[in-house]
C-alpha cells in the first residue's frame, strides 16, 4: 500500500477558496429564497385583500341593481297610477259633458 501524501499547499488554498465561494453562494441563495418567500406572502395577502374587495364590490353591485329594479317598478307603478287618474278625469269630464248635453236637449225639447 502506498502511503498518502499530504496535499500540496496550492490544492489546499484552492479548496479553501472554493469552500468560501460555495458558502457565499449558499448565503446569496438563502437570501434570494427568503426574499422570494416574503414576496410570495406579500402577494398572497394582496390577492386575499383583492378577493375580499371584489366580494364587497359584487355585493354593492347587486344592491345597486336591486335598487334600480325597485325604482323601475316604482316608476312603472307611478306611471300606471297617473294614467288611471287621467283616464278617470277624462271619463268624469266626458260624463259631465254628456249629462250637460242631455240636460240641454231636454231643455230645448221643453
Amino acid at each position: 500500500m502506498r502511503a498518502s501524501l499530504p496535499p500540496p499547499p496550492a490544492a489546499i488554498a484552492l479548496a479553501r477558496d472554493s469552500s468560501v465561494q460555495l458558502a457565499g453562494l449558499a448565503k446569496q441563495l438563502h437570501g434570494i429564497l427568503s426574499n422570494a418567500e416574503k414576496e410570495t406572502e406579500k402577494r398572497t395577502k394582496e390577492i386575499q385583500l383583492l378577493r375580499m374587495e371584489n366580494v364587497l364590490l359584487q355585493q354593492k353591485l347587486e344592491q345597486a341593481n336591486e335598487t334600480i329594479e325597485a325604482l323601475k317598478l316604482q316608476l312603472l307603478q307611478q306611471k300606471q297610477q297617473q294614467e288611471q287618474k287621467e283616464q278617470r278625469e277624462f271619463e268624469n269630464e266626458f260624463e259631465k259633458e254628456f249629462k250637460q248635453n242631455e240636460f240641454e236637449k231636454e231643455r230645448t225639447i221643453k
